[in-house]
């Protein structure tokens, strides 16, 4: 696994768009093409960039494993991350029959334009111990 360090980590704690490229906590809905592709051969990249700068970014890449996201908590924490509290009640609602899942990128190599001059931040390995919700939000998905 390969640390993050703290410039990759400021990147990843702010709001900003990523591309999820198929072939690190990614929250999505079950049976999308994504949780499909990532079953059948788990290797993954994740870009994500600065809006004011998009020149500016980092690509992790690694491992994707995907687990059932029983609860929906992290779901929960992603959405009241980005639109404020309350917001995860809608995944709280959902009929049990609609699941969703969490996809957990084990980063192995890091590229991009930051620098790398900073003490590395651990990257969460598991979904049994998930570090705080503002090191993924940038990785919620939409689609």
């Amino acid at each position: 696994m390969v640390p993050l360090n703290d410039a990759v980590g400021r990147l990843l704690d702010d709001p900003n768009p990523a591309v999820l490229a198929t072939t690190l906590l990614i929250s999505s809905a079950a049976g999308r093409c994504k949780e499909r592709n990532l079953r059948r051969d788990p290797r993954a990249s994740l870009i994500v960039y600065d809006p004011a700068d998009p020149q500016r970014y980092v690509e992790i890449r690694g491992r994707a494993t995907v687990t059932e996201d029983v609860g929906r908590a992290p779901a929960v924490r992603l959405a009241e991350a980005y639109e404020g509290p309350g917001a995860g009640q809608e995944y709280l609602e959902l009929p049990p029959q609609v699941m969703r899942i969490v996809l957990w990128i084990t980063p192995e190599h890091l590229t991009g334009t930051l620098p790398a001059d900073a003490t590395p931040t651990p990257a969460p390995v598991s979904a049994a111990a998930p570090t705080p919700v503002t090191r993924h939000p940038a990785t919620s998905d939409s689609t």
